[in-house]
């Protein structure tokens, strides 16, 4: 019901056998009546649905901010006549009228939004839409959905616009995406949507949240008769305000991407848009592959292709009062998030972190789409993206992705030969073996030609390990010396003296008398010293956005090797693969090289997928339990 009509919030009578409770569903979560027997105490249910049938539209839930267009009504036929109109236009860059097509599906509800001005200031303004070309799962959270919409006063000639639907979290420093956007539109960054309108929906004290209230009602209550009176009372739970912005532009996705060149060149664009945003005091903080889109730019000076840095609802100021969180949650996309945000979720979220997720986006359609020496793409896909460790009831980074992350190489497990016993007198065996994920040309050459995306991600891997083995290292510089051993007289008194005696029946030391095996290999500290700069000069590739554009439009230009102009190939993702989805799975293992798996873990060549959702995941840990919503 949420995800097909206009709601504010939802009731329902859960039956029970011979008992039922009546809950009522908004998107900060549920509440529910104590479980009674309605064939002994049938009044409650036959009074409650009563009052149900007495009640408004708006009572039961209705948004009274949408109406619905009906089949056949005039705003239906003006809709489908556009879409006749613009049917003419079958070039790649007419998309949006072709998603506005595949938005008037019959099956699906047609609506008539209207969108308030921001402060109150100016008049409503309405789009007509269909299904929504974006819906975000489940009913807890912030229920984004976007559209691609037309002006309900200019249906047959208006512009196409992007609107999008939401329940935005409300909380200290917490600005509407409306008002970013205006202070980015403002200061001229390039590359990101242009404001329309924004505004909060409709009544303030109707169109809110209240569950997240009733549960700090119902806590505070417990406490008075527990005597627990003064505490904080701490709510997993958010308060949402419902939402509505529209933008002039509308956004292709960045799977639809042409080849490789121009998937480079779109997520350039958008990092060039992330710079700009952070030089004027704002970090994105989410982004992920639904968040970076193609954009072609019809009055541009050249119109070309382009890339857009899209939904900035959970940026923050670089100087704000909350630089550690403003919510008790995690908050971002967790396949894209870098490994050590996911290691340490309550450090700030820095320009190295939003860089790292940048790589994760062109990994993530480069795996998908492009040529490589992959041969199991959804294995890849789990243990990479979606794969997470636990410590302490708290989720952390898979252990693949960290591992990737701290060497700078992201190794496959390859079996070659053939399965079976004895053949024609003899046997076949399988070996298995690493590789190094490569990406290469549609057509296989001798000698094979080097593909440019493996020096973009060769570079920013030497740069992430670097970080990640300053950081690990707990310091910002390496160590020679390791902890020195007490000698025998400086032993404590109650010490087993007898260990001098020790020995292996059988075996003697072939280490010459007094010299142990890591006083040998220890590096000198000329040579931690000189390893250590280079390390610091690596990782600081990664403290700005210079290094890697650089990398991105030299590589573009042709620095590193041509470019093919037809790599790309059909999704390899498995049919049916689902972010979030349990089973059992078999995924590339890293080696089992001391100090790289998170938290001491061995993992198995087959292990229980514990995927995380594609949505934003937002991991509560309130009163010492760790739960997930959204």
């Amino acid at each position: 019901m949420f995800n097909r009509q206009q709601r504010m919030w939802i009731f329902m009578v859960l039956i029970l056998g011979d008992c039922c409770r009546i809950i009522r569903f908004d998107r900060a979560g549920a509440v529910a009546t104590q479980k009674f027997n309605y064939k002994t105490n049938g009044a409650t249910l036959i009074e409650f649905f009563w009052r149900y049938a007495k009640w408004s539209a708006s009572t039961r839930g209705h948004d009274p901010t949408a109406e619905r267009i009906p089949p056949g009504s005039a705003l239906a036929e003006q809709m489908q006549a556009r879409v006749k109109k613009d049917k003419v236009m079958t070039e790649r860059k007419d998309y949006a009228c072709r998603l506005f097509e595949e938005s008037l599906d019959m099956r699906w509800y047609w609506w008539k939004l209207r969108v308030e001005p921001d402060g109150k200031e100016g008049e409503d303004q309405f789009f007509v839409i269909g299904k929504p070309n974006f819906q975000a799962p489940g009913v807890v959270g912030r229920g984004t959905r976007g559209y691609v919409a037309l002006p309900a006063d200019n249906i047959a000639d208006g512009k196409f616009c992007y609107l999008k639907d939401a329940w935005r979290v409300v909380g200290p420093d917490i600005d509407k995406e409306g008002t970013i956007l205006e202070h980015l539109n403002k200061h001229n960054v390039m590359y990101i949507p242009t404001l329309a309108c924004h505004g909060d929906v409709g009544d303030p004290i109707q169109q809110v949240t209240h569950t997240d209230a009733l549960w700090e009602e119902l806590n505070r209550r417990n406490e008075i008769e527990e005597g627990k009176v003064g505490e904080d009372i701490v709510s997993p739970l958010k308060k949402h305000r419902h939402y509505r912005i529209a933008v002039k532009q509308v956004g292709l996705q960045m799977s639809e991407f042409a080849n490789s060149r121009e998937l480079i060149k779109a997520l350039g664009c958008c990092i060039l848009a992330h710079k700009k945003a952070y030089e004027i005091g704002v970090i994105h903080r989410d982004i992920s592959a639904g968040n970076v889109l193609l954009y072609y730019d019809a009055y541009a000076e050249k119109p070309l292709w382009c890339g857009l840095l899209n939904d900035w609802e959970l940026s923050n100021k670089t100087d704000s009062a909350y630089p550690f969180g403003r919510q008790l949650d995690r908050t971002g996309t967790w396949q894209f998030m870098s490994a050590m945000t996911l290691t340490t979720p309550g450090e700030l979220v820095r320009v190295e972190d939003e860089l790292e997720s940048f790589f994760n986006v062109l990994l993530y359609f480069a795996i998908r789409f492009l040529h490589h020496n992959c041969k199991r793409v959804g294995d890849f896909m789990y243990a990479y993206f979606d794969d997470y460790s636990t410590l302490d009831d708290n989720y952390g980074c898979g252990i693949y992705k960290k591992y990737c992350m701290e060497t700078g190489r992201i190794l496959l497990h390859h079996t070659t030969g053939s399965k079976g016993g004895p053949k024609d007198g003899a046997t076949i065996s399988r070996r298995k073996h690493l590789e190094v994920l490569t990406f290469g040309w549609p057509t296989p050459s001798d000698p094979p030609k080097p593909h440019p995306l493996n020096h973009i991600i060769a570079t920013i891997l030497e740069w992430t390990s670097a970080r990640y083995t300053l950081a690990f290292a707990g310091e910002t510089k390496l160590k020679g010396d390791i902890a020195s051993v007490p000698s025998p007289d400086d032993s404590e008194s109650d010490s087993d003296s007898s260990d001098m005696d020790f020995v292996i029946p059988g075996y003697t030391s072939t280490n010459p008398s007094g010299s142990t095996p890591t006083a040998a290999l220890r590096a000198s500290p000329e040579a931690l010293a000189k390893r250590n700069a280079e390390l610091q000069a690596a990782a600081q590739q990664l403290h700005g956005h210079t290094a890697i554009l650089n990398i991105f439009l030299e590589a573009g230009q042709g620095a590193h090797g041509a470019w093919p102009k037809d790599d790309r190939t059909p999704d390899q993702l498995p049919k049916g693969y689902q972010h979030g989805e349990d089973l059992t799975i078999t995924y590339p293992n890293p080696p089992n090289v001391s100090g790289t798996m998170l938290h001491g873990a061995n993992p198995s060549s087959t292990a229980s997928s514990r995927k995380r959702f594609a949505a934003e995941v937002e991991e509560l840990e309130v009163a010492g339990t760790s739960k997930r919503a959204k």
